[in-house]
């Protein structure tokens, strides 16, 4: 698996973090399989629409990430992003 050119270069910018390739998976449970490694090693990317825009939460693939919670602390409504919009933003 690869990272998205857009992504990685946003990340470059902001993090450390190693690249472990590994099958096509269909869920970060079984990416984590895949590579080996803890639920909490290993990061994933949740694409959120709010306010016409879009933002991305990155969080340990162990977690769940509660959108009413969310609404509740940024006090906007926030939805996931669909596959086609995602697609869109990351047409690489």
């Amino acid at each position: 698996m690869t990272v998205s050119p857009t992504l990685q270069k946003f990340l470059d910018q902001t993090v450390t973090y190693d690249v472990i390739p590994h099958i096509p998976t269909m869920s970060s449970t079984r990416t984590v399989e895949a590579c080996h490694v803890p639920g909490d090693a290993l990061a994933k990317a949740v694409v959120l629409r709010r306010d016409g825009g879009y933002m991305m939460a990155i969080l340990p693939a162990s977690h769940h990430l509660h959108l009413s919670a969310l609404k509740m602390h940024l006090g906007h409504k926030v939805d996931l992003a669909s596959e086609e919009e995602v697609a869109k933003l990351f047409d690489d």
